[in-house]
């Protein structure tokens, strides 16, 4: 407000959208930026809560944001049901890469190389299944096997207090937040590359 802003575009995930009704009242056109769907595709929220919740994100496509700006075409399907078809524009956006992130990509490595290393790297988040990680490296730990987990999330202690139990800790590294190049080396040494969400993540 101070600054006079004509327009705002915040993340999905970062406030409730009927938060910023005041804001279109002081002119500010709002748009939001969709990079999960509303609920995993197949699975609509039965419960009373998550229901109100999508009521009241229904009333804020519809009455408060300007636009909306989704990662995938899943999602504007669901923003299209949810405001039956009575929302803010929807566009679908591709996600933009910069080409000298791959001109140095490193060679794949052979999938009989042992040991076989799994990557993930994400939030480290229940539902992002981390732990699940664990509970993999723990059935395959007769050393053929190597999992990294990168990333930050209010997980991490609880991840490194279970990796500590585990029989044989060292098949699992917990790196933390890397930066890119660090990250990159991480993935040239792996042979895969794991995105273990988990059915209540959307």
């Amino acid at each position: 407000m101070r600054r006079r802003a004509k327009y705002l575009h915040v993340a999905s995930g970062v406030a409730h959208g009927f938060t910023l009704a005041p804001l279109k009242w002081l002119g500010v056109g709002v748009f939001v930026h969709y990079h999960n769907a509303l609920w995993p595709k197949g699975f609509e929220p039965r419960g009373r809560k998550q229901q109100a919740l999508l009521r009241a994100e229904a009333w804020f496509l519809r009455h408060v944001a300007a636009g909306a700006f989704c990662c995938s075409a899943e999602i504007k399907r669901q923003i299209h049901a949810i405001t039956v078809g009575q929302g803010c524009p929807a566009y679908v956006f591709k996600a933009q890469f910069h080409r000298h992130s791959f001109e140095a990509a490193a060679a794949a490595r052979s999938h009989d190389d042992r040991p076989f290393v799994v990557a993930f790297a994400g939030r480290l988040e229940r539902n992002k299944g981390v732990f699940d990680i664990l509970d993999m490296a723990a059935r395959l730990d007769d050393g053929r096997y190597e999992f990294h987990i990168c990333g930050d999330g209010s997980e991490l202690d609880a991840l490194n207090d279970l990796r500590r139990k585990m029989r044989n800790p060292q098949v699992v590294t917990i790196h933390g937040r890397l930066d890119r190049p660090r990250l990159l080396a991480i993935y040239a040494r792996s042979h895969a590359v794991i995105v273990p969400t988990r059915s209540d993540f959307p």
